[in-house]
């Protein structure tokens, strides 16, 4: 149940807004009673920050190095098929929409970002080297 409340509030929160989407909404959503929710959660914020971890976890899990061997061709169609799987696919597409929208001010959500630009640019720089 953990797991689908995560889930269910990444994807209203995704469409929504993350700040709105309350506590009853997401108990609405999944047929339970805020209490459901109490008994996962110590609260709003609690269920956010664990949003967060549980897609920064998965994200980490799906990166991987991109294969450098072939043509550039090879490489590059590589390099598109990784991030296209890692950022366009659920649930991480609606994790990246909710850190592109709360980067601004949640500080989680910022160092989240930030990470992940630097990782694309690091891939990025080695791609380009690699190909030169």
């Amino acid at each position: 149940m953990k797991e689908q409340l995560i889930l269910s509030m990444l994807s209203l929160a995704s469409e929504q807004g993350l700040g709105n989407v309350s506590l009853s909404r997401l108990a609405n959503e999944n047929g339970i009673s805020k209490a459901t929710i109490f008994h996962h959660f110590t609260g709003r914020a609690h269920l956010i920050e664990e949003v967060f971890a549980y897609c920064h976890r998965l994200a980490l899990k799906r990166m991987r190095t991109i294969d450098l061997e072939g043509n550039a061709e090879e490489v590059l169609l590589r390099a598109l098929d990784h991030w296209s799987e890692l950022y366009e696919t659920e649930p991480l597409y609606s994790f990246y929409r909710i850190v592109e929208q709360e980067s601004w001010t949640n500080g989680q959500a910022r160092t989240i970002k930030q990470t992940f630009d630097e990782m694309l640019i690091a891939q990025s720089s080695v791609l380009i080297e690699h190909l030169e």
